[in-house]
C-alpha cells in the first residue's frame, strides 16, 4: 500500500479518484468516489483497523450515550453514526455520498447569543464571535467520519493505479490531508492539497470578483444553516476570500483572524511556477468554523470543474 505523495498532486496532473462539492441547496458536502477508490475503501475501512478503534473509543469518552458503532463504507448510510448516505452520482459509475451539515447551535441558545452580540454592538463595542456550540455529538460525528474517509483514500493500492498521470480525463484537483475536531482556542484544523490544475486556474482569475463573491456567498450560507440564524452585518465583513498572484487563495471567516490559507513556506517563497501547493489552518476555534471552511474550499472544487478544470 502506498501513500500518496503529495508532491505528485502539487507537481504534476494526476487522474481524478474522488472529487468534493456542495448540494445545490448549498446545505450539505457532497463526496464522489471512482469505482476504483470506492473499492479500496470498502477493503480497508473496517471496524477493527486502529485509525477507527481509536476514535469509537474517543467518542465514548466523551458521549457517555454514543450508540452506534462505526458503519462500513459498504452500507447505504455510513461512518461514526448515519453521517454519509449514498445519493445518485453525476458520474456513471461512480459512488457519492451526501453529508448533510449539522445543526451546530440550537435556537434557544443562538436567540440568547444574538441578544448578546446586538447589545454590545449597540453600545459600540465589538463582539466577540466564539460560537457556543450545544450540538457537539453530530459535528464530530461528521468531522472524524469525513477525516477517516479522507485519510483513507489517500493511501492507494499500487495494483489499483488510482495513481496515475492524467492523459485525457477528468484531473485530480485537491487532496484533504485531514480535519479535526474539538472546541477552543485553535482547536479545530483543516489541511489540505491544491492541485497544480487549481492553482493554474486560480492565477487566471485573481481580479475574478464574480468567483470571489460566489465562494463567499456559500460560506455565509453554510455558517447560516449551522448557526440556524442569519449572520448579523457585522459579522458579515469577516467572510473574505481572497486570490493572490500564483494563485495563492485564502478564505477567512468569523473568529479571531480565522482561516485557511497557503502556508506561510508558500507565501514567502512561491513565485508564480505553475504549482500547487498545502493549506493549513489558522485559529480555528470550533466546529461551525471548520465546516464553513470545508464548504468554501467545496464550492471553489466545483466552481474549478464547472469551468473545464
Amino acid at each position: 500500500m502506498t501513500r500518496v505523495v503529495f508532491s505528485d498532486i502539487i507537481r504534476s496532473d494526476l487522474e481524478v479518484f474522488y472529487e468534493i462539492g456542495l448540494s445545490g441547496d448549498g446545505k450539505a458536502l457532497l463526496i464522489h468516489l471512482t469505482p476504483e477508490a470506492f473499492d479500496f475503501i470498502v477493503d480497508l475501512l473496517k471496524p477493527k483497523l486502529p485509525l477507527v478503534e481509536r476514535y469509537e473509543k474517543w467518542f465514548k469518552e466523551k458521549f457517555p450515550l454514543f450508540g452506534d458503532l462505526f458503519i462500513p463504507p459498504n452500507r447505504e448510510c455510513w461512518g461514526f453514526g448515519e453521517v454519509l448516505r449514498k445519493t445518485e452520482s453525476a458520474h456513471p459509475g461512480w459512488v457519492s455520498w451526501l453529508c448533510p451539515l449539522p445543526v451546530i447551535l440550537e435556537r434557544e441558545e443562538a436567540e440568547r447569543k444574538n441578544a448578546f452580540y446586538k447589545r454590545n454592538e449597540e453600545a459600540g463595542e465589538i463582539p466577540e464571535y466564539f460560537p457556543l456550540e450545544t450540538n457537539n455529538e453530530e459535528a464530530e460525528r461528521i468531522i472524524s467520519t469525513l477525516d477517516v474517509l479522507f485519510l483513507s483514500v489517500i493511501f492507494i493500492g499500487e495494483e489499483m493505479r488510482l495513481l496515475r498521470e492524467n492523459k485525457d480525463g477528468l484531473s485530480q484537483l485537491m487532496l484533504i490531508e485531514g480535519l479535526q475536531g474539538g472546541g477552543g482556542m485553535s482547536s479545530c484544523g483543516l489541511w489540505l492539497v491544491v492541485s497544480k490544475k487549481v492553482c493554474e486556474w486560480l492565477s487566471k482569475n485573481i481580479e475574478n470578483i464574480a468567483l470571489r463573491q460566489e465562494i463567499r456567498r456559500v460560506m455565509i450560507g453554510c455558517y447560516e444553516a449551522m448557526w440556524q440564524e442569519p449572520v448579523s452585518d457585522f459579522a458579515r465583513h469577516d467572510f473574505r476570500v481572497m486570490i493572490r498572484e500564483g494563485g495563492l487563495i485564502h478564505l477567512s471567516c468569523p473568529g479571531d483572524a480565522c482561516g485557511i490559507d497557503p502556508e506561510s513556506s508558500v507565501t514567502m517563497f512561491k513565485k508564480d511556477d505553475g504549482y500547487g501547493y498545502k493549506m493549513s489552518p489558522h485559529n480555528i476555534d470550533c466546529k461551525l468554523q471548520l465546516l464553513t471552511l470545508l464548504g468554501g474550499m467545496a464550492k471553489l472544487h466545483d466552481l474549478a470543474r464547472a469551468d473545464g478544470v
